[in-house]
């Protein structure tokens, strides 16, 4: 990896359905910058997935050396939310991010993230809500293969699909990470996933051990964290 001057680590969407139906969309960049503090301008253009729309916003930031936090954020009138398969459609939206440095206008680095707004919620009673309606989850474990290295696109979405034509709307990802073409089969498909953390049965019980395992489960979250 060669990183020039800005290096963008991470992207993280999060948002927020509003009492008047609108939604806002906060993206949270993390940022690297390996060369002298100075202006940059971000540029994010949010586009519908296979619906018409564009949405354009632009931040300008200053940039110490090191690590920071941007935020950038996008209102929509009228946004298209992410459903299961039975209770709506589940449209997504694409973000591309361009970062330019602000006196020469050069573009240092690029980046995009692809989300869907929603809001989920599960009541102390097991109750399910999706963008603030009930649901009843119809869902079945999966642990498709015990070698992630052959578990294709085509196969996930092969999966994804059998378990749409068996009528349920959910999967539970049973004591593994899967692969990023299984979840984004997922998203499109309108499934919603229940993520297991890959411990199963007994392991030590030390100190060291539930440090490690709480750093593991942070990357977990932040490694799927864009998925509806």
């Amino acid at each position: 990896l060669i990183a020039d001057q800005v290096f963008l680590k991470r992207v993280q969407a999060d948002s927020v359905i509003l009492g008047d139906g609108r939604a806002v969309v906060n993206l949270k960049l993390v940022l690297v910058n390996v060369a002298e503090s100075g202006a940059y301008d971000i540029d994010v253009e949010f586009k519908g997935v296979g619906f018409p729309g564009r949405w354009r916003t632009r931040k300008n930031i200053m940039l110490q050396r090191g690590q920071t936090e941007a935020h950038v954020s996008q209102t929509f009138t009228k946004p298209r939310l992410w459903w299961t398969w039975d209770q709506g459609k589940p449209d997504l939206y694409q973000a591309s991010i361009i970062l330019r440095n602000s006196r020469t206008g050069r573009v240092v680095e690029k980046g995009g993230v692809r989300f869907g707004i929603r809001e989920i919620k599960v009541t102390p009673g097991w109750n399910f809500i999706l963008n603030g309606r009930s649901f009843f989850p119809r869902a079945t474990n999966i642990i498709p293969t015990q070698w992630l290295s052959e578990y294709t696109a085509s196969r996930a979405r092969r999966d994804v699909a059998m378990m749409k034509d068996a009528n349920l709307n959910g999967v539970r990802v049973h004591a593994h990470v899967n692969r990023e073409e299984f979840y984004s089969a997922c998203d499109e498909a309108g499934l919603f996933v229940w993520q297991d953390f890959a411990l199963q049965w007994s392991y030590e019980a030390t100190d060291a051990f539930t440090r490690n395992a709480c750093r593991q489960i942070k990357e977990m979250v932040r490694l799927l964290y864009n998925h509806p």
